[in-house]
């Protein structure tokens, strides 16, 4: 048996390098594909998700569809009532005018048209208040009869109307049967109101307006007004006071004469001048001597108090003012022309006024609090005192050292309201180096009243 030979040949270099990369090229096209393969899964499920979104928000849209359908059946609902009401609303018209167009025509077309009202069953319980040009005997009776409730002859004042409208609501929400309101049952209602409360204080019930630029004599002011019972609103010139007066009804306005802005004289002409020109003016003044009293009158001022204030002139005019009692001016509301006074040399404070007003109020941080408020004013007006000094602007010394005086006063600063009540009265003749002494009188005057001030919070 002979013996057989295999050849077996063997791949060159060359060979085996295609091989591999043929293998290698082989496996990168895997790895594109597997790539390809996981960016389409990702785009898939993007796309689940997209399509999730989308009928998402197509069930909303559906949703919001039949909401809007249903806001639209509504409106056509309300259209189509309104529609009805106004055609109704048109025939009532023409069927009122058509009424009208025959009253106006007769002599008394308000009795015909209160007749008419309180005939209509859905319009019988309405108070009815006549307002007619001339009155004649009988015609209160008359007009009783039909159902009116009140009966005034024009012209009729605002508070005058706000009187009767008020008495006529309140007896008709307590359903009361009340006897016909007229001026003669309105002034013996205030009579009566008045036996009744002689006890009380004189301005009870009173809304008043009190315009002063002082933040101090403002204090003072309320604190003594509100004891008396009265309602206090504050303004800082003439024509806060003007725009006050005219959004409110108020029984009396205390109008200090020397403001900025505005100053009392100016305001009263314009107040006069107005739709509120019967309301009370009272003036405020420091200077409250017999030719200021005819300067107040000429302007169309009513009366007036000097200040500082005190209690017993605030209760003297709202007793002659609100309950019209006949209260004589007394000699200190108007006094007469004093010689000046010797510098006194005594406490900084006055622990008299201080008492004075601590009895007014049981608010136990009151005079602490007028004490702030002075100090804080009076370092600031120091300053305009200093400049107006140096620049020898004699009228804006004086009007500062006037309101620091009467500040000064209300709180029983009696020194230094002499020492300002000096600046106040000095000439233009007075040399430039006595009006700085005076200044630096008040400046030292003032600096005992902040060491002393807190002695007086303690007794």
């Amino acid at each position: 048996m002979g013996v057989g030979h295999v050849m077996i040949e063997t791949p060159t270099m060359t060979e085996v390098e295609q091989l591999r990369q043929l293998c290698s090229r082989q496996e990168n096209q895997i790895e594109v594909q597997e790539e390809r393969l996981e960016e389409g899964t990702r785009d898939l499920q993007q796309g689940r998700l997209a399509l999730q979104k989308a009928n998402q928000a197509t069930e909303s849209a559906k949703n919001e569809l039949m909401e809007i359908n249903s806001h639209l059946e509504q409106a056509a609902l309300c259209a189509q009532e309104m529609a009805s009401n106004a055609a109704m609303a048109n025939a009532a018209k023409s069927e009122f005018l058509a009424s009208m167009s025959h009253e106006i025509r007769t002599p008394m077309n308000g009795e015909i048209l209160g007749q008419r009202i309180k005939e209509d069953p859905d319009l019988k319980d309405t108070s009815l208040v006549m307002l007619t040009s001339v009155g004649q005997r009988g015609e209160a009776d008359r007009f009783s009869a039909i159902g009116f409730a009140a009966y005034l002859v024009k012209p009729v004042r605002r508070l005058q109307l706000k009187e009767v409208l008020s008495t006529v609501w309140g007896v008709s929400q307590k359903g009361l049967n009340s006897q016909m309101v007229t001026r003669h049952t309105l002034a013996e209602l205030s009579s009566d109101e008045h036996s009744e409360v002689t006890n009380q204080p004189a301005g009870q019930v009173a809304h008043v307006l009190v315009a002063e630029d002082n933040i101090v004599n403002q204090k003072v002011a309320s604190l003594i007004l509100e004891k008396l019972g009265c309602k206090v609103d504050l303004v800082n010139n003439g024509q806060e006071a003007l725009d006050a007066v005219r959004v409110n009804d108020y029984s009396l306005v205390f109008m200090d004469c020397q403001m900025p802005v505005l100053d009392g004289f100016e305001t009263t002409k314009a107040l006069r001048a107005s739709e509120d020109a019967k309301i009370p003016i009272i003036a405020m003044t420091a200077n409250a001597l017999r030719g200021d009293r005819e300067r107040c009158l000429n302007v169309g001022m009513d009366d007036y108090i000097r200040k500082p204030v005190k209690a017993e002139y605030f209760e003297s005019i709202l007793k002659r003012w609100l309950n019209r009692t006949e209260v004589p001016i007394s000699d200190d509301l108007v006094p007469e022309i004093k010689p000046e006074r010797p510098y006194i040399n005594e406490c900084a404070i006055d622990e008299h006024v201080i008492t004075s007003l601590r009895e007014l109020t049981d608010d136990k941080f009151f005079i602490e609090n007028l004490f702030v408020a002075y100090i804080e004013d009076a370092q600031k007006r120091l300053i305009g005192l200093k400049t107006a000094a140096k620049e020898g602007d004699y009228d804006q010394l004086n009007m500062t050292a006037h309101a620091m005086k009467v500040a000064s006063q209300n709180i029983g600063a009696r020194r230094m309201s002499e020492l300002c009540l000096k600046l106040e009265h000095c000439p233009e003749s007075e040399s430039n180096q006595e009006v700085l002494f005076l200044v630096g009188c008040v400046e030292e005057e003032l600096g005992e009243i902040i060491e002393v001030y807190p002695q007086m919070l303690l007794s």
